[in-house]
């Protein structure tokens, strides 16, 4: 109204609009018969908490009223806020979310609301679009025909987070509001809402910039701010819907329990939805109890991995086993596979993390996210923190060390493992001492939870049939053999499973075949590495000989004699011991026919690729043969101690000089360039020289 008022003041216009609007007296009714009314007869005085004549004579409250209520009292005071509620022109109990504000969901058709749901998904995911599930579809629809409170239970992959993304990004949508209970699982929303096009915000304390989707933590969402915050947006017709994220922590997460209790206390006129993808129905009971909610809509999804090899270990020595399985998988790992360990305490993450040198992620640690967008590869070890919502791919083996938290915890922890469907091993690993305390606990003592991990921990039933019962419910259960899955450790000891047994055999040895095809190509490449390294060393050395050589003798540098460089090869007295006074460029000359062969200097002997006067063309090459007399020479003398390298180089015997020198210059490769057989000699004459 603009105007300030008083608590007096309130309480006079309070009282007249009571009696003039709400209480809806018959015409004809005797307005002094109120005098004559005694104390708390009338109802509408009760709700004031005092008489109608104590109200106009001092405004007074009946004392203790709280302990005279009665479910009959209670039913009168609740038909007199309905009466309120319709005067301020607020929600009522007899009033339908889903009809209220006379936004999309009210103005659109069924056949418009479709063909919006339609633009948006050819927006996200291109005209070839398709549904990953009927679930999914149907989540979709029932979200945006404003239907509540709604349940959308679908497993980890299946695009649950499309449920409230479409109707945020239909035209004339309002502020979607969404409670999650990590701040990475809130930050990667806000991410993949903003690569969506939505415009998004994570909502902090003091922060009240509006947004399509607004995301909150749940220690924020109890707090008054945030109560304030989401009130200004229903008052002003903004608030769109509110989306609980992972729901199933509503009941398994303590810290989120009271803080969800905080933020129920809210009296929302607008849809609610509760996302989950591990929320058996007994736990949706217990949310709808505790919130206050009538009966929902659920749309479930089956939940079965049939990818998945689930197996539980008992061992006296946990961290033994624990430590050898995780070797055996560091030796025999795919390139890019990724291996999650969850361990109990930070303490073991962080032993472990440092003595394999893995990522580590657990709640507290202050780079937890780089070291998670980091971890390409490798082995990651983790706390409960990592279990819920994030997104990974790459990961084949999850492996669980110690009793986990409870039945829920696990089934999140353990579904961060195949994304796409690979083949995933989920094994934990328990000591004796663990396993008795609590095949020990007696099942009336536990919550159905707690029953549900004993249960599947104990081990004389399929895993799948726990796992599912648990999670699907008595008419959704399958075992390893109904559904035709890769079986648990359970019922690979059992007789039956021989042909689905075959099955697995194929995917793993499929698995196997590439993890040796990616080895043989990692040796390849290491060798091709190494050759181009050591040729590289070679060529280097060589350069550095020739250098050294100059025009010294090249013949003596090899017999290592030390006055090589005093004269050259034309003078050299053990060239002359052998051939007599037949020089060596009088034998080129006589016996070598180089026309055509263009692959060789024939001036210097080297590969033409490696003369760079040759390669270039500019000036002939000055430098003198160092190759083709050294070859002739050890090819001749057998004395030297390099005969057994040149006859493995040249293969054969030959009769005299002439055939010799024609087999010499012959085409090959050597040190990864095309040279002759003359220089193919000179390497590994070399290579014995150098000792490389």
């Amino acid at each position: 109204m603009g105007i300030q008022v008083n608590t007096n003041m309130y309480r006079h216009i309070a009282i007249a609009i009571d009696r003039k609007f709400i209480r809806q007296r018959d015409p004809g009714e005797d307005s002094n018969s109120e005098d004559n009314e005694s104390d708390g007869e009338n109802p509408f005085d009760a709700g004031a908490g005092h008489s109608m004549k104590v109200a106009i004579a001092c405004y007074a409250r009946i004392r203790n009223l709280t302990r005279g209520l009665t479910p009959e009292s209670i039913d009168i005071f609740r038909a007199i806020c309905d009466k309120w509620h319709r005067w301020y022109g607020i929600a009522s109990r007899d009033v339908q979310p889903a009809e209220e504000g006379g936004g999309l969901r009210a103005a659109l058709t069924e056949r418009e609301q479709q063909q919006e749901i339609e633009r948006v998904m050819m927006e996200l995911h291109g005209a070839a679009y398709g549904w990953i599930s009927q679930q999914q579809k149907e989540a979709v629809q029932s979200s945006v025909s404003g239907i509540s409170p709604l349940f959308v239970i679908l497993p980890t992959g299946t695009g649950k987070t499309l449920a409230f993304l479409v109707p945020a990004l239909m035209k004339g949508s309002k502020v979607t509001v969404v409670i999650t209970p990590l701040i990475a699982l809130g930050e990667d929303l806000v991410r993949r809402c903003s690569d969506a096009g939505l415009d998004s915000v994570m909502y902090r304390r003091g922060s009240q910039r509006r947004a399509k989707v607004v995301v909150v933590v749940t220690e924020t969402a109890g707090g008054d701010d945030f109560r304030q915050f989401i009130m200004d947006l229903q008052m002003e017709g903004q608030l769109e819907r509110v989306v609980w994220d992972e729901a199933h922590k509503l009941v398994t997460d303590k810290r989120y329990r009271l803080s969800i209790s905080e933020s129920s206390k809210l009296a929302l006129r607008v849809p609610v939805m509760f996302i989950s993808a591990t929320c058996p129905p007994h736990f949706i009971s217990e949310i709808c109890e505790s919130m206050v909610l009538p009966d929902p809509h659920v749309v479930r999804q089956e939940y079965l991995k049939r990818s998945f090899i689930y197996s539980v270990k008992i061992y006296s020595n946990v961290m033994r086993e624990v430590k050898e399985r995780i070797q055996r998988w560091l030796c025999n790992r795919d390139v890019g596979a990724k291996m999650l360990v969850f361990c109990r305490t930070k303490e073991e993450c962080n032993c472990l993390a440092r003595e394999y040198r893995g990522q580590k992620y657990y709640s507290g640690l202050a780079d937890k996210a780089r070291q998670l967008a980091e971890w390409n590869e490798g082995l990651m070890f983790a706390t409960g923190a990592l279990g819920a919502g994030v997104d990974i791919d790459g990961i084949l083996d999850v492996l669980h060390i110690g009793v986990p938290y409870g039945m829920a915890d696990y089934i999140q922890e353990s579904g961060r493992g195949g994304r796409k469907g690979e083949v995933v091993n989920a094994d934990i690993f328990l000591s004796w001492n663990d396993y008795s305390e609590l095949m020990a606990m007696p099942e009336e003592s536990l919550m159905e939870d707690e029953v549900a991990l004993q249960r599947y921990l104990r081990g004389d039933r399929c895993r799948n049939e726990i796992l599912t019962r648990y999670l699907n419910g008595e008419e959704l259960v399958k075992t390893c053999s109904m559904a035709e899955s890769l079986l648990c450790d359970i019922c690979q000891g059992r007789i039956d499973y021989r042909e689905l047994k075959r099955k697995q055999d194929s995917a793993m040895l499929e698995r196997v075949r590439e993890v040796k095809k990616r080895r043989i190509y990692d040796q390849q490449v290491h060798m091709k590495e190494e050759l181009i390294r050591k040729t590289a060393q070679i060529w280097e050395r060589i350069e550095q000989v020739l250098n050294e050589i100059g025009m010294g003798c090249p013949l003596c540098w090899f017999l290592k004699i030390v006055d090589f460089s005093e004269h050259r090869m034309r003078d050299c007295r053990i060239w002359r011991e052998a051939f007599g006074n037949l020089s060596s460029g009088e034998l080129r000359q006589r016996y070598l026919e180089l026309t055509g062969l263009k692959n060789t200097c024939w001036t210097c002997g080297l590969p033409g690729d490696r003369c760079e006067m040759y390669s270039t063309q500019r000036i002939k090459c000055v430098r003198q043969d160092y190759v083709f007399p050294v070859a002739i020479y050890f090819s001749i003398v057998k004395d030297t101690g390099y005969w057994e390298v040149v006859r493995k180089t040249l293969k054969r015997d030959y009769s005299d000089l002439s055939e010799l020198c024609e087999g010499l210059v012959k085409r090959v490769r050597c040190l990864q360039e095309n040279g002759s057989i003359a220089f193919a000699i000179w390497v590994e004459i070399f290579k014995i020289r150098e000792g490389m």
